[in-house]
């Protein structure tokens, strides 16, 4: 696919979630998405238990602000159990630079304007010859994506993969199963972690995914947490 042909595929899908109404923001079941706020509300009481599978003491699991039909308490599942944190590959540089094929995200596409929420553009493309002779595995998408190591994991910025790409091993992606969980309450969630509480006391800042799946997250007890 060439840039002008991807232009007006990612102006089509931005004005499609600009769209997107509230209802269609759910998770399995139809049940509506009544806390994706409540769900990371308590982030800061949370930092407490480091995100290592532990919620703190004093966390809720009511909501303070309910959508009708919904009296149930939330209860809480690991990440991990929802879905499951890979790394990406490593990019050759005699690779990059190709203009037209599939993208091949690296840390600094999140910079690029369009990408502030989904990752729309990239600044290298590969051909699906080239993807298929060195036998990378693409991301099919839905994912969230996130740094795991280096300086830019201090800005703990989050995105959201929608389709079929491949990214660079700085970046770690967290699979989103769609009969689960909707891919924007996903990044909802997400946004309320702070990722910086993971990283490891070392020269370059990192974690891995077992830190990530490891991290507790609420849900609407109706639902079911299946194992990966």
């Amino acid at each position: 696919m060439t840039k002008q042909k991807q232009n007006k595929a990612v102006d089509a899908a931005s004005k499609a979630e600009d769209l997107l109404p509230l209802e269609q923001m759910m998770v399995q079941g139809g049940a509506p998405n009544e806390g994706a706020a409540y769900a990371v509300d308590d982030a800061n009481q949370d930092k407490d238990s480091e995100h290592h599978g532990t919620e703190s003491k004093g966390a809720s699991l009511v909501p303070k602000l309910r959508f009708a039909g919904f009296t149930e308490p939330w209860t809480t599942c690991k990440l991990g159990e929802l879905g499951q944190a890979i790394s990406g590959i490593a990019f050759p540089e005699s690779a990059q630079g190709g203009v037209e094929g599939m993208p091949f995200f690296k840390v600094s596409d999140m910079n690029l304007e369009g990408n502030e929420s989904v990752m729309h553009y990239a600044n290298n493309y590969v051909s699906y010859e080239l993807v298929a002779k060195s036998k990378w595995k693409p991301i099919e998408g839905p994912a969230v994506i996130f740094v795991r190591d280096g300086a830019a994991v201090l800005l703990n910025r989050k995105r959201l993969i929608l389709s079929k790409c491949l990214m660079d091993h700085h970046i770690m992606h967290y699979c989103l199963d769609e009969s689960v969980w909707n891919p924007f309450f996903a990044l909802a969630i997400f946004e309320g972690i702070d990722l910086t509480a993971l990283v490891r006391t070392s020269v370059t800042p990192s974690y891995g995914a077992a830190e990530v799946e490891a991290i507790v997250v609420r849900k609407l007890a109706t639902i079911n947490c299946p194992k990966i």
